[in-house]
């Protein structure tokens, strides 16, 4: 397939729409607490300042909803369910356990753990649906594939969109000898979405990296970047890249964790800088084994050089799951759900400073405000936004 290389603005968008705030203390605010089910991941944003995420459980038959937070004129909340998930009798999926992701036209992309495709997974080996508004303010859901076991399945991260609509996304390994694959799916003219798989991790190459646990992106050239939690040559997960080219798509390692005193097992997926290095975090590893946050930063020889940017411990929050976000002036956010001063997790900020990194805590959750904050964060005016333990947070300067 030939595609126009016009990805950069997907890869980097957060530079063109976070606005720096200030690294004094901020207020956070539960702007609303769930009571037919927790959510999953993070949330986003539509261009009113709507809320949209995620629940496992919950909806009108169990089997997971998506929903819709919105302020009205005098400050309050409220959610909205717009899709419940029917079961596995229906095949509309069940179990949605990663975010949302946006379509220039205001279609909404998700996966399902589980539902779809019956078979070797008992409830079904889960699937990408889309979500498209419609006149009424309604919503109608469809589902574009549905996973078999043959080479994964059990979808458990958000997808990423390139300029001409296809979407990409990686699985984890169900069956067949194979520790998970990415994959594309791409429209056709006829409403049916074929899958491409770009690239599987061999169980047998362990070296390659397995395991992959978390969203891939895009830079500018079109090539994808993301982790693989596990494999590597200690075990311990990999950063990758895969090059597309007339032959199809080639696979290298970029980073690989493990060695004393560096991260291990990376959860999170990656974002980039204005000047082509790259972010992310691990769960493990670092001085106290609760996680690093890092830079990587491509050299003229061709390679990734590793830099530490900051060293997790008990006191400020550890074991980073999710993606960070970057603003324009090079800050990062993201969200540690353990420990911290109170013990229930907190959200940081890392601002670039002449020879290093400037770490703060932006909120320490104490249990009642929230706790355990797992997902990334989402933007909208200046203002952060996320879920916590059962209650979406506002964080404002």
């Amino acid at each position: 397939m030939t595609r126009s290389i016009s990805f950069i603005g997907l890869a980097v968008v957060a530079l063109a729409v976070l606005t720096p705030i200030s690294a004094k203390a901020q207020t956070e605010t539960t702007i609303f607490r769930f009571t037919d089910g927790s959510p999953n991941d993070g949330l986003v944003a539509d261009a009113a300042g709507n809320l949209y995420g995620t629940e496992w459980s919950g909806g009108a038959n169990f089997f997971g909803s998506v929903f819709k937070l919105s302020k009205d004129s005098s400050g309050a909340w409220s959610e909205a369910i717009i899709y419940s998930f029917q079961g596995p009798k229906v095949g509309d999926g069940n179990h949605p356990l990663a975010g949302l992701t946006f379509d220039t036209k205001g279609n909404m992309y998700g996966t399902t753990e589980y539902g779809g495709v019956g078979g070797f997974c008992f409830y079904g080996c889960g699937t990408v649906y889309v979500l498209a508004p419609q006149a009424d303010g309604t919503w109608k859901e469809r589902v574009i594939h549905r996973f078999y076991h043959d080479v994964g399945g059990l979808p458990q991260t958000s997808v990423t969109l390139d300029a001409e609509g296809n979407v990409y996304g990686v699985a984890s390994p169900v069956g067949g000898g194979t520790a998970g694959y990415i994959y594309e799916l791409s429209p056709g003219k006829n409403g049916i979405w074929a899958e491409t798989v770009l690239y599987i991790f061999p169980s047998t190459k362990s070296n390659q990296g397995t395991d992959p646990d978390a969203p891939v992106i895009f830079d500018g050239a079109g090539n994808l970047y993301g982790t693989a939690f596990s494999g590597g040559q200690h075990r311990s997960g990999v950063v990758f890249k895969l090059s597309p080219g007339s032959s199809g798509w080639t696979y290298s390692v970029l980073h690989v964790f493990g060695t004393p005193g560096d991260g291990a097992n990376p959860s999170g997926g990656l974002v980039f800088d204005a000047s082509g290095n790259l972010y992310g975090t691990t769960r493990y590893g670092g001085s106290s084994n609760v996680g690093i946050a890092f830079e990587l930063s491509p050299t003229l020889q061709g390679r990734w050089a590793e830099t530490i940017i900051h060293d997790f411990s008990a006191t400020d929050g550890d074991d980073p799951l999710s993606s960070m976000i970057i603003d324009a002036a090079g800050n990062l956010y993201g969200a540690a759900p353990k420990d911290g001063e109170y013990g229930f997790g907190s959200v940081f900020e890392l601002s670039p400073l002449a020879g290093g990194w400037n770490w703060n805590v932006l909120h320490a959750f104490n249990g009642s405000d929230g706790s355990y904050p797992e997902g990334p964060l989402v933007e909208f005016q200046g203002n952060f936004y996320s879920v916590a333990d059962g209650a979406a947070f506002e964080i404002t300067p």
